[in-house]
């Protein structure tokens, strides 16, 4: 199956297991997937295609480049004239593009989006339970600024303390290590 114009394959796809949310050994670009049944008469889930994936991902990430092709628009000289702006989404492996079409990335349609994006945000004001977004401290919780709010955040910190300073420790060596070997070369 080809792929749609707005994704473009750039090479052969190195397929590996569990990247992100692309099932890479389910499907190949080319796949044609019916819904195939099993001996047993039941069905088998059809296999999502590598484009379809991408398609998929690339729209849950439209406000992001959208508001990315505003800041663009907002930060460049008033004297500078854009003549066709893109925006898009390059996932490494499986070697895939998916870009924006242009009707999305105009001014007007960005701030329109962006709007109503806020609007919405606003509007789930006190309206959301907290329980349903459990924090789930680890290391990231070493490097995020808002883990003076976090409660969860700050006790893992707290137990991982030892292994955190000895990681410090490692590190704070590496130019020292680096400077030496360079004297002996």
């Amino acid at each position: 199956m080809p792929l749609p114009a707005s994704i473009s394959a750039r090479g052969p796809a190195n397929l590996k297991p569990a990247q992100a949310l692309f099932n890479f050994d389910a499907v190949s670009e080319d796949a044609v997937v019916d819904n195939p049944a099993r001996s047993d008469g039941s069905s088998v889930e059809p296999a999502v295609s590598i484009s379809q994936q991408a398609e998929d991902i690339a729209h849950d990430y439209q406000l992001q480049m959208q508001s990315y092709a505003l800041a663009l628009r907002s930060l460049l000289p008033a004297d500078v004239r854009i003549n066709r702006l893109v925006a898009t989404l390059h996932f490494i492996d499986p070697n895939v593009e998916v870009s924006l079409p242009a009707e999305l990335l105009d001014r007007e349609t960005c701030v329109r989006e962006i709007d109503d994006a806020m609007q919405s945000i606003a509007a789930l004001d006190g309206s959301l339970d907290a329980d349903f977004f459990p924090p789930f401290p680890a290391a990231h919780c070493r490097l995020c600024n808002f883990v003076e709010l976090c409660p969860a955040g700050r006790e893992w910190l707290l137990q991982n303390r030892e292994r955190s300073d000895r990681v410090r420790h490692c590190w704070e060596r590496v130019p020292s290590a680096l400077s030496a070997s360079a004297r002996t070369n």
